[in-house]
């Protein structure tokens, strides 16, 4: 986990670093910090996915508890959609992996993972067991228990209702209780760790309404066997209502659309014991616990002792509590449990540091920087307490730095800088879990000490070496880029390490032409000044590009070219790949450049291998002009415009009769009713188009939050149906309609080559004006007629499809191409 010293304005200690040094709290935080260094408990949630915990609970247990408390959650959401952007697949499990850290530092938590894959829904765990290499994933888990020694783990699901439910959730149920039971012998050995066997003291289920039919059936259960918990309480010195604290943990799950209202007064969250000894007093299910110093041997004075510190702290001068809390650390050193000696040292640390009014950072001008790189260090460190310290020592990089300064006066601001080389083996920023050849189900990574970590250990770091008063502590730093923004004021962030040059292609897939000649365009970066060097493409057997290699000069750092080549080669089916690489001086560089930027999550940079699909497609027949209206976020539009289409986007103050009226289709992005504001409105102009004459396309929505009380001209209620096995038989159910025929024909054999799933959220019910044209369905299920329906109306016609386009397109399925331009193709127009 990443060093824990910053704290929000909503939480008050086991806080995710986010790109900030060290900055003292409040006193009232502090006596908060103090509160729960007197306690030694630790809890694990557990579920599959991000945004599955129970933020209520984590907070609950952060900051009622007190309790060392991480989410576990097996897989970092890669399967997911994206309301926020266009990130899929690995891309987006990096951005749901940010938005999971940034949830734990409202809520207090810490976040862990496994190496499981969120391959897609999932809809029974047997599937799911079958996809992953369930002893692989389960030894993850047991080595996670390993090593944060829970004294309690919470389940979010159950094992009760197998299918019912997404076969991950069902899945981390059952591995859950498989991994309390091996972390507890001996005898299980996992390769690489050196963890002993722990046992965990309880294991609970939190149930909810989820898991019933209704709200309404879940309050009429009865409840006399289940533990409750309010987590609906008020915490004076925070200012905060737990619900408030985790309403806005919730509301980080921006990709998922999972913004929270807020939410004050008694709020109770259900547990039913799964595993360990019944607690004593009911509705108490923690009290059982052993979460004080007694746990420890010796421990007893240093809880008497603290407690005198909380008794006697004083809000206005806190660091008149220091003199007894460095008493209190050198005890703690004594202590024989390495476990709670390394937490305890570390918050115990942190308290006295705060207590002084200490403030460090070590900062740098980039964002980006390179292996073997000269970069400036600016360093500032002050103490605003009237407490004595010197800075005995400052090592950087692996370097010792002689500081001018010694004796930190009190609130000075004292201020230095260095110069200073990246070290050349110094590791890229690409996220671990995407660095190695992972099969389709599981990430491979070979260092079992990454293994568990949200990310990479952090490499621009040093330490400072401070006594007070006579006590050594050791802070760690982390250099950090600092920009000032006009708009924003002062931002940090972690610095970000890159080759010396990227390529990247363009688009996410090259859709070649069957016949003749297709153009590759490739952008080169290069992250340091006066490089030169030549670009080539990495192509399928028996294809070759004019020209055979463009020459590169970037004289700037930073700098951007792009470049552009032709094509040409043998017919092949299915999907193929090519790549690009730039060769300097002998040396070849593959990497593409991706970030992730938002405002709500630390900037990242992704650099992996730039290859892409690559697959044959034939021209577009029909040069009609296509609009656009942009949804939830995807990239059907880039995709359609880079195979051909004339489409333009529709900007939303243009969803007008007029603006449609020159369009023969207009195709609507995925979850553009869950989304757009006035979707009412949108749906009542697209319905008067189509009757004019155009064609209408809706790609899916969810039924839940959808703003229109019924998407289209006719009756359509959405379902909850989807197809996950990507190669599941499609049947043509009107082989001779004129969607399927014009002006492709369409057959099986264009579902062939689908990634992921056929489709989601069909059309449960629908009016009897509608056509189902295509059957389909999972393994053990009846058949789903609603992926794709049509309607005439009018003089023109409205088709709504569950069908995943948002995948299939980018990812250059022929077929889907084949299919997408049937359904756009307008004979009326």
């Amino acid at each position: 986990m990443k060093r824990i010293v910053f704290i929000s304005f909503l939480t008050c200690f086991t806080t995710v670093l986010f790109a900030q040094q060290f900055t003292p709290t409040s006193s009232g935080q502090i006596f908060l910090k103090l509160k729960k260094l007197n306690v030694l408990g630790s809890v694990m949630y557990l579920a599959a996915h991000p945004d599955d915990e129970n933020t209520r609970l984590i907070s609950y247990f952060t900051n009622e508890k007190f309790f060392e408390t991480t989410y576990l959650s097996l897989t970092r959401g890669d399967g997911g959609q994206n309301l926020i952007g266009t990130e899929l697949g690995a891309s987006l499990g990096v951005l749901r992996t940010l938005e999971l850290l940034k949830a734990r530092s409202v809520d207090g938590g810490m976040q862990w993972f496994t190496r499981a894959n969120d391959f897609g829904f999932s809809k029974h765990p047997d599937e799911t067991l079958e996809f992953w290499n369930e002893d692989a994933i389960l030894s993850d888990i047991v080595n996670a228990i390993r090593k944060f020694r829970p004294d309690v783990i919470v389940n979010r699901f159950t094992t009760r209702n197998p299918g019912g439910t997404h076969g991950h959730h069902s899945a981390s149920a059952i591995l859950a209780e498989k991994a309390i039971k091996l972390a507890a012998d001996p005898n299980y050995k996992i390769p690489g760790s050196t963890y002993p066997a722990w046992q965990v003291t309880n294991m609970y289920f939190n149930t909810s309404y989820f898991f019933y039919k209704s709200q309404e059936d879940f309050d009429k259960a009865d409840k006399k066997d289940l533990f409750q918990v309010d987590c609906g309480l008020f915490y004076p010195v925070m200012g905060f209502s737990n619900g408030e604290i985790a309403a806005k943990s919730r509301s980080m799950h921006k990709c998922q659309g999972f913004g929270s209202a807020y939410s004050r007064g008694s709020n109770i969250e259900y547990l039913e014991l799964l595993a360990g000894p019944e607690p004593k007093v009911k509705n108490r299910p923690f009290d059982n616990l052993s979460t004080t110093w007694n746990r420890v041997k010796g421990g007893n004075e240093i809880g008497s002792q603290l407690e005198n510190v909380i008794r006697n702290f004083d809000f206005k001068n806190p660091e008149n509590a220091v003199p007894e809390l460095i008493e209190i650390a050198g005890m703690i050193q004594k202590i024989e449990d390495p476990f709670w000696k390394e937490i305890k040292l570390r918050e115990i640390n942190s308290i006295i540091l705060d207590c002084l009014g200490f403030y460090m950072e070590a900062t740098v001008q980039d964002k980006i920087v390179c292996p073997g790189d000269s970069i400036k260090v600016n360093l500032e460190y002050t103490i605003r307490n009237n407490v004595p310290a010197t800075l005995v020592n400052l090592s950087l990089l692996g370097n010792n730095y002689p500081s001018k300064y010694k004796d930190i006066s009190f609130n000075k601001d004292f201020k230095e800088s260095f110069v200073m080389q990246v070290p050349i083996s110094v590791d890229l920023s690409t996220p671990y879990w995407l660095q190695g050849n992972s099969a389709p189900m599981m990430y491979q990574v070979k260092n079992r000490d990454l293994i568990g970590r949200p990310e990479n250990p952090y490499q621009l770091t040093g330490h400072l070496m401070l006594s007070v008063l006579g006590y050594r502590i050791d802070v760690p730093v982390e250099i950090l880029y600092k920009q000032v923004d006009p708009a924003y004021g002062q931002r940090y962030g972690e610095v970000q390490i890159a080759p010396p040059v990227t390529v990247n292609l363009s688009g996410s897939s090259v859709l070649a032409k069957k016949d003749g000649s297709t153009s590759v365009k490739c952008s080169v970066i290069g992250f340091k000044p006066d490089l030169k060097g030549r670009v080539t493409l990495n192509l399928p057997k028996g294809w070759v590009s004019t020209p055979a290699f463009h020459d590169v000069e970037l004289k700037l750092k930073g700098e951007s070219k792009d470049f552009e080549f032709t094509i040409h080669g043998p017919d092949f089916e299915g999907i193929d790949s090519i790549g690009a690489q730039v060769d300097i001086n002998g040396k070849e560089y593959y990497r593409g450049f991706r970030e992730i930027q938002y405002e709500h999550v630390p900037y990242r940079i992704i650099n992996i291998s730039n290859k892409v699909g690559m697959s044959i497609i034939a021209p577009v027949k029909d040069k009609q002009l296509i609009g656009y209206i942009e949804g939830a976020g995807d990239l059907v539009f880039q995709s359609l415009q880079g195979a051909g289409y004339q489409i333009e986007l529709i900007p939303p103050d243009k969803f007008n009769i007029e603006t449609f009226r020159k369009y023969s289709a207009i195709l609507v992005g995925i979850r553009a009713f869950n989304v757009l504001n006035h979707a009412d409105i949108l749906n009542k102009n697209l319905n008067e188009y189509a009757a004019a004459g155009g064609r209408v396309v809706v790609q899916y929505n969810t039924n839940r939050g959808l703003k229109v009380e019924s998407i289209g001209p006719y009756s359509l209620t959405l379902g909850r149906t989807r197809v996950t096995d990507e190669h599941a038989e499609v049947n043509i159910l009107l082989p001779d309609h004129p969607l399927l025929n014009m002006p492709n024909k369409i057959t099986r054999n264009d579902f062939k080559y689908w990634v992921q799933e056929r489709g989601l959220y069909f059309a449960d019910k629908f009016d009897e004006k509608y056509q189902a044209l295509l059957g389909m369905h999972d393994k053990n299920e009846k058949e789903s007629n609603g992926s794709l329906i049509f309607a005439p109306v009018g003089k023109g016609s409205f088709v709504y499809t569950g069908l995943v386009f948002y995948r299939e397109l980018p990812a250059g399925i022929p077929g889907a191409y084949r299919l997408m331009e049937n359904l756009l193709y307008n004979p009326a127009k």
